[in-house]
Protein backbone atom coordinates (compact mmCIF):
# COMPACT_ATOMS: atom_id res chain seq x y z
CA UNK A 1 0.00 0.00 0.00
CA UNK A 2 1.42 3.37 -1.04
CA UNK A 3 -1.34 5.75 0.05
CA UNK A 4 -1.49 7.10 3.60
CA UNK A 5 -4.71 9.05 4.16
CA UNK A 6 -3.76 10.59 7.50
CA UNK A 7 -0.10 11.48 7.21
CA UNK A 8 1.92 11.79 10.40
CA UNK A 9 4.49 13.94 8.60
CA UNK A 10 4.70 17.14 10.65
CA UNK A 11 5.95 19.19 7.71
CA UNK A 12 3.04 18.56 5.37
CA UNK A 13 0.28 18.54 7.99
CA UNK A 14 -3.02 16.69 7.96
CA UNK A 15 -3.12 15.77 4.30
CA UNK A 16 -2.91 12.48 2.46
CA UNK A 17 0.38 11.30 0.95
CA UNK A 18 1.87 8.54 -1.13
CA UNK A 19 5.24 6.90 -0.59
CA UNK A 20 7.05 4.90 -3.28
CA UNK A 21 10.28 2.91 -3.19
CA UNK A 22 13.17 5.12 -4.27
CA UNK A 23 15.35 2.38 -5.74
CA UNK A 24 12.73 1.31 -8.28
CA UNK A 25 11.02 4.62 -9.15
CA UNK A 26 13.39 7.58 -8.84
CA UNK A 27 15.30 8.32 -12.05
CA UNK A 28 19.00 7.57 -11.88
CA UNK A 29 19.58 11.06 -13.25
CA UNK A 30 18.50 12.55 -9.92
CA UNK A 31 21.73 13.99 -8.46
CA UNK A 32 20.53 13.41 -4.89
CA UNK A 33 19.60 9.74 -5.29
CA UNK A 34 21.86 7.83 -2.87
CA UNK A 35 23.70 11.12 -2.34
CA UNK A 36 21.85 13.00 0.37
CA UNK A 37 18.17 12.59 -0.52
CA UNK A 38 16.21 13.51 2.61
CA UNK A 39 13.84 10.54 2.06
CA UNK A 40 16.78 8.15 2.33
CA UNK A 41 17.37 9.16 5.92
CA UNK A 42 15.40 9.54 9.11
CA UNK A 43 11.93 8.08 9.68
CA UNK A 44 10.92 8.22 6.01
CA UNK A 45 13.77 5.87 5.14
CA UNK A 46 12.21 3.08 7.22
CA UNK A 47 9.12 3.31 5.00
CA UNK A 48 11.26 3.51 1.87
CA UNK A 49 13.26 0.37 2.72
CA UNK A 50 10.07 -1.56 3.50
CA UNK A 51 8.60 -0.57 0.14
CA UNK A 52 11.80 -1.43 -1.72
CA UNK A 53 11.75 -4.93 -0.24
CA UNK A 54 8.03 -5.40 -0.92
CA UNK A 55 8.37 -4.32 -4.56
CA UNK A 56 11.67 -6.01 -5.38
CA UNK A 57 11.74 -7.08 -9.04
CA UNK A 58 8.89 -4.82 -10.18
CA UNK A 59 9.33 -2.21 -12.87
CA UNK A 60 8.78 1.46 -12.06
CA UNK A 61 5.71 1.67 -14.30
CA UNK A 62 4.06 -1.31 -12.59
CA UNK A 63 4.58 0.27 -9.17
CA UNK A 64 3.09 3.59 -10.29
CA UNK A 65 0.16 1.75 -11.83
CA UNK A 66 -0.62 0.21 -8.45
CA UNK A 67 -0.29 3.64 -6.85
CA UNK A 68 -2.68 5.13 -9.42
CA UNK A 69 -5.24 2.43 -8.69
CA UNK A 70 -5.13 3.23 -4.98
CA UNK A 71 -5.61 6.92 -5.68
CA UNK A 72 -8.49 6.26 -8.06
CA UNK A 73 -10.23 3.93 -5.62
CA UNK A 74 -9.98 6.23 -2.62
CA UNK A 75 -10.14 9.59 -4.41
CA UNK A 76 -13.92 10.11 -4.39
CA UNK A 77 -13.89 9.65 -0.58
CA UNK A 78 -11.08 12.17 0.05
CA UNK A 79 -13.61 14.80 1.16
CA UNK A 80 -11.52 17.77 0.06
CA UNK A 81 -8.26 16.64 1.67
CA UNK A 82 -5.14 17.50 -0.31
CA UNK A 83 -2.83 14.75 -1.58
CA UNK A 84 0.95 14.99 -1.71
CA UNK A 85 2.29 12.53 -4.25
CA UNK A 86 5.68 11.00 -3.61
CA UNK A 87 7.02 12.04 -0.25
CA UNK A 88 9.44 9.43 -1.48
CA UNK A 89 9.79 8.17 -5.04
CA UNK A 90 9.06 9.61 -8.47
CA UNK A 91 8.11 8.54 -11.98
CA UNK A 92 10.44 7.69 -14.84
CA UNK A 93 8.26 7.82 -17.95
CA UNK A 94 5.51 9.86 -19.61
CA UNK A 95 3.23 6.81 -19.44
CA UNK A 96 3.56 6.70 -15.65
CA UNK A 97 2.95 10.44 -15.30
CA UNK A 98 -0.14 10.12 -17.48
CA UNK A 99 -1.53 7.38 -15.23
CA UNK A 100 -1.23 9.65 -12.20
CA UNK A 101 -2.84 12.53 -14.07
CA UNK A 102 -5.87 10.37 -14.82
CA UNK A 103 -6.04 9.11 -11.22
CA UNK A 104 -5.75 12.65 -9.84
CA UNK A 105 -8.97 13.61 -11.63
CA UNK A 106 -10.79 11.26 -9.26
CA UNK A 107 -9.25 12.74 -6.10
CA UNK A 108 -11.64 15.06 -4.26
CA UNK A 109 -9.05 17.67 -3.29
CA UNK A 110 -5.82 19.30 -4.46
CA UNK A 111 -3.03 17.03 -5.71
CA UNK A 112 0.60 18.14 -5.92
CA UNK A 113 4.08 16.73 -6.30
CA UNK A 114 7.67 17.27 -7.47
CA UNK A 115 9.67 15.44 -10.11
CA UNK A 116 13.28 15.04 -11.20
CA UNK A 117 12.00 13.67 -14.51
CA UNK A 118 11.00 17.09 -15.86
CA UNK A 119 13.61 16.96 -18.61
CA UNK A 120 12.11 13.91 -20.29
CA UNK A 121 8.42 14.21 -19.37
CA UNK A 122 6.46 17.08 -20.95
CA UNK A 123 4.47 19.08 -18.41
CA UNK A 124 1.27 18.52 -20.39
CA UNK A 125 1.42 14.76 -19.78
CA UNK A 126 0.65 15.25 -16.09
CA UNK A 127 -2.64 16.97 -16.89
CA UNK A 128 -4.23 19.85 -15.04
CA UNK A 129 -5.34 17.89 -11.96
CA UNK A 130 -1.80 17.73 -10.54
CA UNK A 131 0.24 20.75 -9.52
CA UNK A 132 3.67 19.47 -10.41
CA UNK A 133 6.96 21.26 -9.70
CA UNK A 134 10.28 20.46 -11.33
CA UNK A 135 12.92 19.49 -8.77
CA UNK A 136 16.02 21.58 -9.55
CA UNK A 137 19.45 22.02 -8.02
CA UNK A 138 20.38 25.36 -9.61
CA UNK A 139 18.91 28.59 -10.97
CA UNK A 140 19.93 27.52 -14.47
CA UNK A 141 17.91 24.33 -14.04
CA UNK A 142 14.97 26.40 -12.81
CA UNK A 143 15.12 28.54 -15.95
CA UNK A 144 15.13 25.43 -18.14
CA UNK A 145 12.19 23.99 -16.22
CA UNK A 146 10.16 27.16 -16.75
CA UNK A 147 10.94 27.00 -20.47
CA UNK A 148 9.56 23.45 -20.47
CA UNK A 149 6.32 24.61 -18.86
CA UNK A 150 7.08 23.59 -15.28
CA UNK A 151 7.02 25.68 -12.14
CA UNK A 152 10.35 24.92 -10.47
CA UNK A 153 11.46 24.11 -6.97
CA UNK A 154 15.11 24.58 -6.10
CA UNK A 155 17.40 23.21 -3.41
CA UNK A 156 19.56 25.75 -1.58
CA UNK A 157 22.17 25.34 1.13
CA UNK A 158 20.36 27.63 3.57
CA UNK A 159 17.66 30.31 3.74
CA UNK A 160 19.21 33.74 4.22
CA UNK A 161 15.77 35.34 4.46
CA UNK A 162 12.14 34.32 4.80
CA UNK A 163 11.11 36.84 2.15
CA UNK A 164 10.98 36.37 -1.61
CA UNK A 165 13.96 37.64 -3.59
CA UNK A 166 15.12 37.70 -7.20
CA UNK A 167 18.07 35.80 -8.59
CA UNK A 168 18.97 35.96 -12.28
CA UNK A 169 15.40 36.88 -13.18
CA UNK A 170 13.79 34.15 -11.08
CA UNK A 171 11.58 35.03 -8.13
CA UNK A 172 12.79 32.74 -5.34
CA UNK A 173 10.29 32.06 -2.56
CA UNK A 174 11.77 30.40 0.56
CA UNK A 175 9.56 27.50 1.65
CA UNK A 176 7.23 28.91 4.36
CA UNK A 177 7.17 25.52 6.07
CA UNK A 178 10.89 25.89 6.69
CA UNK A 179 11.02 29.63 7.41
CA UNK A 180 7.70 30.46 9.04
CA UNK A 181 6.71 27.22 10.76
CA UNK A 182 3.55 26.55 8.76
CA UNK A 183 2.56 23.23 7.26
CA UNK A 184 2.05 22.47 3.58
CA UNK A 185 -1.62 22.08 4.40
CA UNK A 186 -1.70 25.69 5.59
CA UNK A 187 0.63 27.15 2.95
CA UNK A 188 -0.67 25.59 -0.29
CA UNK A 189 1.87 27.44 -2.51
CA UNK A 190 3.10 24.24 -4.16
CA UNK A 191 -0.50 23.36 -4.98
CA UNK A 192 -0.65 26.38 -7.33
CA UNK A 193 1.94 25.72 -10.01
CA UNK A 194 0.08 27.84 -12.58
CA UNK A 195 0.40 30.92 -10.37
CA UNK A 196 4.08 30.18 -9.74
CA UNK A 197 4.71 29.91 -13.49
CA UNK A 198 2.93 33.20 -14.12
CA UNK A 199 5.22 34.86 -11.56
CA UNK A 200 8.38 33.19 -12.93
CA UNK A 201 8.79 31.89 -9.40
CA UNK A 202 10.59 28.97 -7.77
CA UNK A 203 10.00 27.54 -4.30
CA UNK A 204 13.32 27.18 -2.47
CA UNK A 205 13.95 24.32 -0.05
CA UNK A 206 16.97 24.38 2.21
CA UNK A 207 18.78 21.06 2.41
CA UNK A 208 17.55 19.17 5.45
CA UNK A 209 17.58 15.78 7.08
CA UNK A 210 20.36 13.69 8.58
CA UNK A 211 22.06 13.36 5.17
CA UNK A 212 22.41 17.12 4.77
CA UNK A 213 26.22 17.11 4.58
CA UNK A 214 26.17 14.68 1.66
CA UNK A 215 23.49 16.67 -0.17
CA UNK A 216 25.48 19.88 0.19
CA UNK A 217 28.36 18.34 -1.78
CA UNK A 218 25.94 17.74 -4.66
CA UNK A 219 24.33 21.16 -4.95
CA UNK A 220 27.55 23.20 -4.54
Amino acid sequence: MFLVYNSENKKIGNIAATYLPIKQTCPNTCPLKDKGCYAQGGNVNFQVKRLERANEGLYSYDIVRKEAREISAFGPKANGKALRLHVSGDVRSPKAAYLLGVAAKKWDGKVYSYTHSWRNIPRSVWGESISILASCESIEDAKQALERGYAPSIVVDTHKTDKAYFQDGIKVIPCPSQTRDVTCEQCKLCMKDNILKEQNAAIAFAVHGNRKKVALTVIK
